[in-house]
């Protein structure tokens, strides 16, 4: 009785992991061998400048770089600003932005 016990569980148990796929999470993403070795881009937002109260700056991502190439998206904000500066981004996510 207590092999055949032992042999009941022992199906049982396979048949589950069968049944869930090995036994992994279902929710974890197939890794592409391809992505394992990625490299950050470098970004290179142009020259560092200095300007007056009130001057056009424009931000310029075009020299940034993937040495994987992909795709490189862009995403402008201010770390900081004077106090009371009304300066704005508009559409942030372009290559090339004025402000």
């Amino acid at each position: 009785m207590k092999n055949r016990f032992k042999w009941f569980a022992s199906v049982a148990t396979l048949s589950l992991l069968l049944g869930c796929n090995g036994g992994g999470s279902g929710d974890s993403p197939d890794i592409d061998p391809s992505k394992l070795n990625n490299q950050a881009p470098i970004a290179i937002a142009g020259v560092n400048q200095n300007v007056k109260v009130a001057t056009r700056v424009k931000l310029d991502g075009t020299g940034s770089v993937d040495k994987d190439h992909d795709l490189i998206t862009y995403q402008w904000q201010f770390e900081s600003k004077p106090q009371n500066s009304q300066a704005t981004i508009h559409n942030p996510r372009q290559c090339q932005r004025p402000f």
